[in-house]
């Protein structure tokens, strides 16, 4: 008999897991190269003399563009394949951040990191993977909301290698490799792997066996019965009764 959640008889492991592993490595690789400009930021400073406030004026860009875009990268993902519109967001995300090794001038780090970045990082951020995730997990969604924040997390951990990188190399290079690993890790994951919904695979969210009820229902609140049912309520009476399980 298939076990609930996970593995279905001669399926394996349920494929919402695998949406999930490849949701969790993008958003490290996306916010890691968001989150590098700290370690970039004083190495940048230095190379070209800018004040401080005027430098990191190009993170405060990315924010806004960030948060500007998200909500249209949502409409993107519902509207579009997301197999089209994360690669398309891998591959904006690491050219900006690879183009940035050739920014001589202020203005050209607030268009490509500040604006270009921001947006390949916003189709493929927070807000389309956790629209594409909440499709394959309904029970469960409390727990791969988890795992995809300890993916955030996770991309804090990535200053050690941005800083080795520069002194191994130079910034320049950094930005190259950083741009270039991400397109060849993000593209092919999100081409290959990720599915809108369990239906694009001929399953139900969290593995459910093909007779349970719809995903719709689970969410839905049960309507009361017996003696509750006829009951007609008012906030104080709601107040005073407790209805146990």
């Amino acid at each position: 008999m298939p076990t609930s959640g996970t593995v279905k008889e001669g399926q394996g492991i349920f494929y919402g897991w695998v949406v999930l592993g490849v949701a969790f490595i993008t958003l490290v690789l996306g916010y890691a190269i968001r989150n590098s400009f700290s370690v970039f930021y004083p190495t940048i400073v230095e190379e070209f003399g800018w004040g401080r406030g005027s430098t990191a004026l190009m993170f405060s860009i990315s924010v806004i563009v960030y948060g500007l875009v998200s909500p249209l990268a949502g409409s993107l993902v519902d509207r579009f394949k997301p197999r089209l519109i994360l690669p398309l967001g891998g591959c904006i995300l690491g050219a900006g951040i690879a183009l940035c090794s050739l920014a001589t001038s202020q203005w050209q780090f607030y268009l490509l990191y500040g604006v270009v970045v921001a947006i390949g990082l916003s189709l493929v951020g927070w807000t389309p993977l956790t629209t594409i995730v909440s499709n394959w997990f309904v029970k469960k969604r409390g727990l791969v909301f988890g795992i995809m924040a300890a993916g955030f997390g996770g991309s804090l951990v990535s200053a050690p290698i941005v800083q080795s990188l520069i002194s191994s190399f130079n910034w320049q290079t950094a930005y190259v490799i950083i741009g270039v690993f991400s397109i060849a890790v993000i593209i092919p994951l999100c081409s290959l792997l990720i599915r809108r919904s369990p239906q694009d695979k001929g399953l139900l969210p969290d593995g459910m066996p093909q007779n349970s009820p719809k995903p719709q229902d689970l969410d839905e609140p049960q309507v009361g019965e017996g003696e509750w049912a006829g009951i007609t309520w008012t906030l104080s009476r709601a107040m005073k009764n407790y209805q146990g399980k």
